[in-house]
Protein backbone atom coordinates (compact mmCIF):
# COMPACT_ATOMS: atom_id res chain seq x y z
CA UNK A 1 0.00 0.00 0.00
CA UNK A 2 1.04 3.72 -0.37
CA UNK A 3 0.75 6.60 1.61
CA UNK A 4 0.84 8.30 -1.86
CA UNK A 5 -2.75 10.57 -2.13
CA UNK A 6 -4.92 12.15 -5.29
CA UNK A 7 -6.80 15.42 -5.31
CA UNK A 8 -10.13 13.62 -5.89
CA UNK A 9 -10.40 16.51 -8.92
CA UNK A 10 -7.78 14.60 -10.85
CA UNK A 11 -9.62 11.62 -10.30
CA UNK A 12 -12.25 11.06 -13.44
CA UNK A 13 -14.54 7.94 -14.13
CA UNK A 14 -12.50 7.71 -17.56
CA UNK A 15 -9.55 6.83 -14.51
CA UNK A 16 -11.81 3.58 -13.45
CA UNK A 17 -12.84 0.79 -15.12
CA UNK A 18 -16.00 -0.40 -15.29
CA UNK A 19 -19.61 0.83 -17.30
CA UNK A 20 -21.07 1.54 -13.30
CA UNK A 21 -18.43 4.40 -12.78
CA UNK A 22 -18.89 6.12 -15.93
CA UNK A 23 -22.79 5.83 -15.20
CA UNK A 24 -22.67 7.37 -12.15
CA UNK A 25 -20.49 9.81 -13.47
CA UNK A 26 -22.66 10.91 -16.10
CA UNK A 27 -25.51 11.67 -13.31
CA UNK A 28 -22.92 13.71 -11.73
CA UNK A 29 -23.86 16.74 -14.28
CA UNK A 30 -26.88 15.53 -15.27
CA UNK A 31 -30.54 16.78 -14.19
CA UNK A 32 -32.91 15.56 -11.84
CA UNK A 33 -34.96 14.49 -14.78
CA UNK A 34 -32.48 13.20 -17.22
CA UNK A 35 -30.65 10.80 -14.76
CA UNK A 36 -34.48 9.65 -13.28
CA UNK A 37 -34.51 8.62 -17.49
CA UNK A 38 -31.13 7.26 -17.73
CA UNK A 39 -30.63 4.85 -14.71
CA UNK A 40 -32.09 2.02 -12.57
CA UNK A 41 -31.86 2.40 -8.95
CA UNK A 42 -30.06 -1.08 -9.31
CA UNK A 43 -27.56 0.79 -11.58
CA UNK A 44 -27.64 4.01 -9.62
CA UNK A 45 -25.99 2.04 -6.29
CA UNK A 46 -24.04 -0.34 -7.80
CA UNK A 47 -22.61 2.32 -10.05
CA UNK A 48 -21.85 4.18 -6.52
CA UNK A 49 -20.60 1.57 -5.08
CA UNK A 50 -18.45 1.04 -8.17
CA UNK A 51 -16.90 4.19 -8.07
CA UNK A 52 -16.13 4.29 -4.32
CA UNK A 53 -14.51 1.07 -4.36
CA UNK A 54 -12.59 2.28 -7.61
CA UNK A 55 -11.77 5.53 -6.14
CA UNK A 56 -10.73 4.15 -2.51
CA UNK A 57 -8.08 1.34 -4.00
CA UNK A 58 -6.65 4.58 -6.05
CA UNK A 59 -6.12 6.80 -2.92
CA UNK A 60 -5.39 3.71 -0.17
CA UNK A 61 -4.27 1.09 -1.79
CA UNK A 62 -2.68 2.49 -5.36
CA UNK A 63 -4.24 0.30 -7.32
CA UNK A 64 -2.99 -3.13 -6.52
CA UNK A 65 -6.91 -4.53 -5.73
CA UNK A 66 -8.20 -6.37 -8.69
CA UNK A 67 -11.76 -6.13 -9.38
CA UNK A 68 -14.38 -7.64 -7.39
CA UNK A 69 -18.13 -8.45 -7.65
CA UNK A 70 -19.92 -6.47 -4.89
CA UNK A 71 -22.42 -7.62 -3.27
CA UNK A 72 -25.56 -5.99 -0.94
CA UNK A 73 -27.01 -8.94 1.18
CA UNK A 74 -29.66 -7.52 3.87
CA UNK A 75 -29.40 -8.80 6.95
CA UNK A 76 -30.74 -7.59 10.50
CA UNK A 77 -27.47 -9.12 12.39
CA UNK A 78 -25.00 -7.04 13.58
CA UNK A 79 -22.14 -8.05 10.52
CA UNK A 80 -21.81 -4.93 8.33
CA UNK A 81 -19.82 -7.00 5.34
CA UNK A 82 -17.45 -9.78 4.50
CA UNK A 83 -14.90 -10.54 2.43
CA UNK A 84 -14.70 -13.68 0.20
CA UNK A 85 -11.79 -14.77 -1.91
CA UNK A 86 -12.46 -16.03 -5.40
CA UNK A 87 -15.93 -16.99 -4.81
CA UNK A 88 -17.52 -15.62 -8.40
CA UNK A 89 -16.80 -17.30 -11.54
CA UNK A 90 -17.33 -15.97 -15.21
CA UNK A 91 -19.78 -18.36 -17.03
CA UNK A 92 -17.54 -20.60 -19.35
CA UNK A 93 -14.75 -18.59 -19.25
CA UNK A 94 -12.86 -20.34 -16.19
CA UNK A 95 -12.44 -16.70 -14.13
CA UNK A 96 -12.63 -16.10 -10.94
CA UNK A 97 -12.98 -13.19 -8.21
CA UNK A 98 -13.79 -11.64 -5.18
CA UNK A 99 -17.21 -10.54 -3.65
CA UNK A 100 -16.66 -7.73 -1.18
CA UNK A 101 -20.36 -7.37 0.73
CA UNK A 102 -21.96 -4.94 2.11
CA UNK A 103 -25.27 -5.38 5.24
CA UNK A 104 -27.37 -2.13 3.84
CA UNK A 105 -29.11 -2.77 6.48
CA UNK A 106 -26.44 -0.57 8.33
CA UNK A 107 -26.23 2.24 5.53
CA UNK A 108 -29.16 3.99 7.64
CA UNK A 109 -28.24 4.12 10.96
CA UNK A 110 -24.63 4.78 10.41
CA UNK A 111 -22.74 7.91 8.86
CA UNK A 112 -21.31 8.14 5.57
CA UNK A 113 -18.25 8.04 6.83
CA UNK A 114 -19.07 4.62 8.96
CA UNK A 115 -20.37 3.11 5.93
CA UNK A 116 -17.32 3.89 3.34
CA UNK A 117 -15.12 2.27 6.59
CA UNK A 118 -16.77 -0.94 6.27
CA UNK A 119 -15.96 -1.04 2.94
CA UNK A 120 -12.24 -0.48 3.38
CA UNK A 121 -12.11 -3.12 6.50
CA UNK A 122 -13.57 -5.55 3.75
CA UNK A 123 -10.75 -4.58 1.35
CA UNK A 124 -8.06 -5.08 3.94
CA UNK A 125 -8.67 -8.43 4.06
CA UNK A 126 -9.03 -8.44 -0.09
CA UNK A 127 -5.30 -6.78 -0.25
CA UNK A 128 -4.13 -9.59 2.85
CA UNK A 129 -5.63 -12.35 0.66
CA UNK A 130 -3.30 -11.47 -2.09
CA UNK A 131 -0.35 -9.45 -0.21
CA UNK A 132 0.01 -11.55 3.03
CA UNK A 133 -1.26 -14.21 5.12
CA UNK A 134 -4.64 -14.29 6.54
CA UNK A 135 -6.16 -15.99 9.67
CA UNK A 136 -7.43 -19.11 9.65
CA UNK A 137 -11.13 -18.82 9.21
CA UNK A 138 -12.51 -15.67 10.19
CA UNK A 139 -9.97 -14.88 12.07
CA UNK A 140 -8.53 -11.11 12.58
CA UNK A 141 -4.43 -11.84 13.04
CA UNK A 142 -2.22 -9.25 14.10
CA UNK A 143 -0.92 -8.68 10.47
CA UNK A 144 -4.71 -8.19 9.23
CA UNK A 145 -4.79 -5.35 11.96
CA UNK A 146 -1.22 -3.66 10.97
CA UNK A 147 -2.66 -3.60 7.20
CA UNK A 148 -5.72 -1.63 9.17
CA UNK A 149 -3.53 1.06 10.70
CA UNK A 150 -1.75 1.77 7.47
CA UNK A 151 -5.24 2.84 5.92
CA UNK A 152 -6.12 4.73 9.09
CA UNK A 153 -8.38 2.38 10.36
CA UNK A 154 -7.90 1.24 14.05
CA UNK A 155 -8.88 -2.65 14.56
CA UNK A 156 -11.05 -3.14 17.54
CA UNK A 157 -13.65 -5.52 18.96
CA UNK A 158 -16.05 -3.30 20.45
CA UNK A 159 -15.52 -0.77 17.99
CA UNK A 160 -14.11 1.57 20.14
CA UNK A 161 -10.63 2.50 21.54
CA UNK A 162 -9.76 -0.19 24.10
CA UNK A 163 -11.17 -3.14 22.38
CA UNK A 164 -8.97 -6.49 21.48
CA UNK A 165 -7.42 -5.31 17.94
CA UNK A 166 -7.48 -9.38 17.45
CA UNK A 167 -10.36 -12.39 17.34
CA UNK A 168 -12.67 -13.95 15.22
CA UNK A 169 -15.34 -10.96 15.32
CA UNK A 170 -13.21 -7.22 15.58
CA UNK A 171 -14.61 -4.14 14.09
CA UNK A 172 -12.26 -0.83 13.70
CA UNK A 173 -13.01 2.57 14.26
CA UNK A 174 -11.54 5.46 12.26
CA UNK A 175 -8.09 7.27 13.31
CA UNK A 176 -9.09 10.99 13.63
CA UNK A 177 -6.99 12.64 10.76
CA UNK A 178 -5.39 9.14 9.45
CA UNK A 179 -5.41 8.43 5.75
CA UNK A 180 -8.90 7.22 5.35
CA UNK A 181 -10.66 10.15 6.77
CA UNK A 182 -8.87 12.38 4.89
CA UNK A 183 -9.81 10.33 1.87
CA UNK A 184 -12.72 10.00 2.77
CA UNK A 185 -13.46 14.05 3.24
CA UNK A 186 -12.36 14.65 -0.07
CA UNK A 187 -14.65 12.56 -2.13
CA UNK A 188 -17.39 13.44 0.45
CA UNK A 189 -16.67 17.08 -0.21
CA UNK A 190 -17.76 16.81 -3.98
CA UNK A 191 -21.18 15.71 -2.80
CA UNK A 192 -20.50 11.84 -3.23
CA UNK A 193 -23.45 9.59 -1.45
CA UNK A 194 -24.55 6.18 -1.91
CA UNK A 195 -28.05 6.89 -3.46
CA UNK A 196 -30.37 4.54 -2.06
CA UNK A 197 -31.17 3.29 1.56
CA UNK A 198 -32.40 -0.30 2.56
CA UNK A 199 -35.46 -0.09 4.75
CA UNK A 200 -36.22 -2.21 7.73
CA UNK A 201 -40.08 -3.15 8.04
CA UNK A 202 -41.68 -2.87 10.91
CA UNK A 203 -41.67 -5.87 13.15
CA UNK A 204 -44.46 -8.73 11.80
CA UNK A 205 -46.27 -11.64 13.00
CA UNK A 206 -45.71 -14.77 10.67
CA UNK A 207 -48.29 -16.45 12.59
CA UNK A 208 -50.27 -18.80 9.52
CA UNK A 209 -53.96 -18.65 10.31
CA UNK A 210 -54.94 -20.04 7.10
CA UNK A 211 -54.86 -23.88 8.18
CA UNK A 212 -56.81 -25.30 10.66
CA UNK A 213 -56.94 -24.61 14.27
CA UNK A 214 -58.47 -27.96 15.44
CA UNK A 215 -55.00 -29.10 17.10
CA UNK A 216 -53.51 -26.17 18.64
CA UNK A 217 -51.47 -27.42 21.02
CA UNK A 218 -50.08 -29.78 18.42
CA UNK A 219 -49.64 -26.78 16.00
CA UNK A 220 -47.34 -24.25 18.98
CA UNK A 221 -45.26 -27.56 19.70
CA UNK A 222 -44.32 -28.28 15.89
CA UNK A 223 -43.41 -24.65 15.88
CA UNK A 224 -41.43 -24.44 18.70
CA UNK A 225 -39.70 -27.87 17.46
CA UNK A 226 -39.38 -26.38 13.86
CA UNK A 227 -37.78 -23.19 15.42
CA UNK A 228 -35.36 -24.72 17.56
CA UNK A 229 -33.75 -26.20 14.09
CA UNK A 230 -33.37 -23.56 12.05
CA UNK A 231 -31.56 -24.59 8.94
CA UNK A 232 -28.82 -22.35 7.70
CA UNK A 233 -26.74 -22.35 4.48
CA UNK A 234 -23.64 -20.65 3.49
CA UNK A 235 -23.94 -18.41 0.31
CA UNK A 236 -20.31 -19.29 -0.77
CA UNK A 237 -20.05 -23.05 -0.42
CA UNK A 238 -23.34 -24.01 0.24
CA UNK A 239 -22.53 -25.41 3.78
CA UNK A 240 -25.43 -26.45 5.85
CA UNK A 241 -25.80 -25.99 9.45
CA UNK A 242 -28.79 -26.18 12.19
CA UNK A 243 -28.91 -23.77 15.22
CA UNK A 244 -31.42 -21.79 17.38
CA UNK A 245 -33.15 -19.02 15.49
CA UNK A 246 -31.03 -15.44 15.40
CA UNK A 247 -27.81 -16.82 15.81
CA UNK A 248 -25.00 -15.57 13.52
CA UNK A 249 -22.87 -18.44 11.95
CA UNK A 250 -19.73 -17.85 10.31
CA UNK A 251 -18.16 -20.32 7.63
CA UNK A 252 -14.58 -20.96 8.32
CA UNK A 253 -13.86 -22.01 4.69
CA UNK A 254 -15.69 -18.55 3.10
CA UNK A 255 -15.28 -16.08 5.70
CA UNK A 256 -19.11 -15.78 5.01
CA UNK A 257 -22.48 -15.16 7.43
CA UNK A 258 -24.50 -18.05 6.79
CA UNK A 259 -27.98 -17.11 5.72
CA UNK A 260 -31.17 -18.74 6.94
CA UNK A 261 -32.35 -21.32 4.39
CA UNK A 262 -35.01 -20.27 1.68
CA UNK A 263 -34.63 -16.44 3.08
Amino acid sequence: MSDEEYSVNELSAAQFQGNGSEIFHRTMQNSEAENAALISPSRESYGALIYLFDYLNEQLFNRTLPPCIITMPRSRRPQRGYFCGESWGKANQGVMCDEIALNPIHFQGSSTEQTFSTLVHEMVHQFQAYNGTPGKGAYHNKEWGELMRQVGLIPSSTAKPGGKETGRSVSHYIEEGGAFQRVCQKLLDTGFVIPWHAITPQDSDDDDNSGDDDDVDGDNAAKKKRASKTKYTCPGCTLNAWAKPDVCILCGTCHQELMVAGS
